[in-house]
């Protein structure tokens, strides 16, 4: 457990540092998603030996930079035009290096960097949301890291029912309502301190039930990576964060949150 809170509070300072930098120079968070879409690609394509060809996963990396700097409107490419021309570069690739690759490995070339470049974009438009000062943003955080954290605790000193043993033994009944207890809890405190400090108009009733609604979303999230691992046979992605493992083990939930997150404020009509 030492490790664990010592690696989150370096991570955390990181996180602020990043943060302080990027209300004044948003390229810089963008540039930050960006690494860590690359290295969640990484570990999701090379650490679990989807992709047997260097080729390959050249590709995928070099795609995940030009894909998040496009959805982050950083380049002045279209998705829609850069999609394509990765689908034919890895249909090539296939042809190219079929003694050492498999389906499985085209099509998670062809996915991963999509989807995480996707997914780390829209914690981009959640930062540069108008008039919300950092709020949804940090909202974000509240409902994955925060309810990860609480559910961490509490399944650690109360859990005794197992939620998925199957597929994360460790995780408890008990850590599920302490995750979102802990949600709606630091939710509330977010909400109340924005309100009042920063005259931020707060919609109380989707806040929380949002902080319920993306604290189970995330737990969602967390699952279905754990299961991805599981298939895998391996324990973590990566060894990048001592005690939590790599981007892909500390990003899940926040990945699976942003975007339905996203789309949730635009449906209440807040975005």
């Amino acid at each position: 457990m030492k490790t664990r809170i010592i690696s989150a509070a370096v991570g955390l300072v990181l996180f602020v540092a990043v943060l302080a930098v990027s209300v004044h120079i948003p390229l810089v968070l963008c540039i930050a998603l960006t690494a860590l879409c690359v290295l969640g690609t990484y570990e999701m394509l090379h650490n679990t030996k989807l992709l047997k060809h260097p080729a390959e996963l050249i590709s995928a990396l070099l795609s995940a930079v030009v894909l998040t700097l496009s959805f982050c409107g950083v380049l002045p490419i279209g998705v829609m035009n850069l999609v394509p021309v990765y689908f034919l570069l890895q249909a090539v690739l296939l042809l190219v290096c079929h003694k050492k690759t498999d389906a499985a490995g085209f099509f998670a070339a062809i996915c991963v960097p999509v989807m995480l470049s996707f997914a780390f974009s829209t914690v981009m438009n959640l930062f540069r949301a108008e008039n919300a000062k950092l709020f949804y943003f940090l909202l974000l955080f509240v409902f994955s890291w925060g309810a990860d954290t609480g559910a961490y605790f509490a399944g650690t000193f109360f859990g005794k029912h197992k939620l998925c043993p199957e597929i994360s033994p460790k995780k408890t009944v008990e850590g599920a309502v302490g995750g979102i207890l802990s949600s709606v809890l630091l939710t509330v405190i977010l909400c109340t301190v924005y309100h009042a400090a920063l005259s931020v108009k707060i919609h109380w009733l989707f806040m929380i039930a949002a902080a319920v609604i993306f604290a189970v979303v995330g737990m969602i999230g967390d699952l279905y990576a754990s299961q991805i691992k599981r298939y895998l046979g391996i324990k973590d992605y990566g060894t990048i964060m001592p005690g939590h493992g790599g981007v892909m083990d500390r990003f899940d939930s926040v990945l699976m949150i942003s975007s339905f997150f996203y789309l949730y404020l635009t449906w209440i009509g807040v975005l």
